[in-house]
């Protein structure tokens, strides 16, 4: 896990503080020791704003996904460049 830490610089997570699933990935990433910031959902950007499941989760490449990750996933996700981009409804 440590590499994976190193790897991150910063995620982003579009979500809100009632959000069960926002929350939980926002336990994940500090557990795991992961960079991240979280960002009211109403504040993501254009190129987000067609989506409305929370959370919204942007790794540094750039690859969004939508939803719930489990810790194992979660880490998988943050591995991923910006071509792998899924979930986006």
């Amino acid at each position: 896990m440590k590499h994976l830490i190193s790897m991150c610089l910063m995620v982003i997570v579009y979500g809100s503080s009632w959000c069960g699933y926002c929350t939980a990935v926002v336990n994940e990433l500090t557990e795991m020791g992961v960079p991240f910031k979280e960002v009211p959902h109403d504040q993501r950007p254009a190129s987000l704003q067609g989506i409305s499941m929370m959370p919204i989760i942007v790794n540094d490449y750039g690859a969004v996904h939508t939803g719930y990750l489990d810790k194992a996933a979660l880490a998988d996700f943050l591995k991923r460049g910006a071509g792998s981009n899924e979930d986006i409804a």
